[in-house]
């Protein structure tokens, strides 16, 4: 097993270890079941609905309708039922329960059973902040430990292969919330004590999953600046500054005074050694999510991934949004649709999509590790988002199509 996922001390060996954040893998000891199975994509997509909705008893026309609304009723009915025969034997055969299975049934409705021996991350991550939060006060050492082991269980999004999929967009939503209050807690505990080395390593690791989070980077710089690290915190606090400004048009320093007024950041030399610059360089945090880029990087990354598609016969997929306006109503603001087209990209699309402005009015997309009907569900995702909060007199149109080799 990778040392990412390591194996912790409350899990009994013969137990079914599922993890959720950040990857999907099911094993028991050594042995990854979920990648036995691996064909069997909507063998798992149920199993992530029922562990997801443990706890509750969920009727098998919610699952169809949840999982598979666009295919027919009676297909989707009988393929549930072998499914769930499929995954009850692959399931009970791989951990210790009771003499129930694993997957419950009664009056209609399908269930997780409780009592299966089995350890999901998502879980204990919840239940780590949680003792953390309750003794914060009366007993920070202990606190701080156990906001620790939150973070680091926490290795990002829920279950991020089912990003363009609706009803996983709660629990991602409210992990993601835990981990960033769970980060903002730790901090302060660690700076109270003085223990600035771990705010550092706290913060690196959380600005690669929550990048446009301010705090984080006041709370980044200023450890760095107490141990030292002036040049490493200039050099960041600039590139950070850049990128709010290019992608949120914020001025980052305005809303750091404490930080960005400090004489430590303002005094900056120039620094004449290379290797250092490299250190600073390779030190740099990228912002997470899809890559926005110019027209001209767009192209050359268009023809890249093209010519990789067809060495690896893996499909990639090219999409336009085009806002159109009523140009007889005053109160249509252009860049407030655009900047809203271009917040609901950002939340929408996966680390490894890029994305170009490509003008005033049209945002290009090209997608990759997706089929045909993955691709569709993710534009029609984000053209939803859009429509449901956009209040003013704006339609945005899309398009998605396959690209090939012969269209260079």
């Amino acid at each position: 097993m990778s040392s990412i996922y390591p194996v912790h001390n409350n899990i009994k060996e013969d137990s079914l270890v599922i993890y959720t954040l950040g990857q999907f893998i099911v094993r028991r000891g050594d042995r990854i079941i979920s990648s036995e199975a691996k064909r069997s994509y909507k063998l798992w997509e149920f199993f992530k609905f029922i562990i997801s909705n443990r706890g509750r008893s969920v009727h098998g026309d919610t699952i169809i309708e949840s999982l598979w609304p666009e295919q027919d009723y009676n297909d989707s009915r009988n393929s549930l039922h072998s499914m769930i025969y499929r995954l009850r034997q692959l399931i009970d055969n791989n951990c210790n329960t009771t003499e129930e299975s694993s997957i419950r049934f009664s009056a209609g409705t399908y269930s997780w059973n409780e009592n299966t021996d089995c350890w999901l991350d998502s879980v204990y991550f919840e239940k780590l902040y949680e003792a953390a939060r309750h003794i914060s006060r009366s007993d920070p050492k202990q606190a701080i430990e156990l906001y620790m082991g939150a973070v680091d269980m926490y290795r990002g999004d829920y279950l991020p292969e089912l990003t363009y999929t609706e009803w996983t967009i709660p629990l991602r939503n409210y992990y993601h919330r835990l981990y960033v209050s769970a980060v903002q807690e730790v901090v302060n505990l660690l700076e109270s004590s003085g223990s600035y080395e771990k705010v550092i390593e706290v913060c690196e690791k959380a600005i690669q999953l929550e990048f446009y989070k301010e705090e984080i980077h006041a709370a980044y710089l200023l450890a760095l600046i107490k141990t030292g690290s002036i040049t490493q915190a200039r050099s960041h606090l600039e590139y950070a500054s850049s990128v709010f400004q290019k992608e949120m048009g914020i001025d980052l320093k305005s809303v750091m005074p404490k930080v960005s007024l400090l004489p430590e950041i303002e005094n900056s030399d120039i620094d004449p050694d290379l290797a250092i610059i490299q250190q600073h360089l390779d030190k740099a945090i990228e912002p997470p999510g899809c890559m926005l880029c110019s027209p001209e990087v767009f192209r050359f990354l268009y023809k890249t991934e093209l010519r990789r598609s067809e060495r690896s016969g893996q499909p990639v997929f090219l999409a336009m949004f085009v806002l159109e306006l009523d140009s007889s109503n005053k109160a249509a603001d252009p860049r407030e649709c655009m900047n809203l087209l271009h917040r609901t990209l950002t939340i929408n699309l996966r680390r490894g999509d890029v994305v170009c402005r490509w003008n005033d009015q049209q945002y290009l997309l090209l997608l990759t590790g997706l089929d045909a009907d993955q691709a569709v569900k993710a534009i029609n995702r984000i053209q939803k988002s859009f429509d449901s909060h956009c209040k003013l007199p704006a339609k945005l149109i899309n398009e998605v199509k396959p690209i090939i080799l012969t269209n260079l």
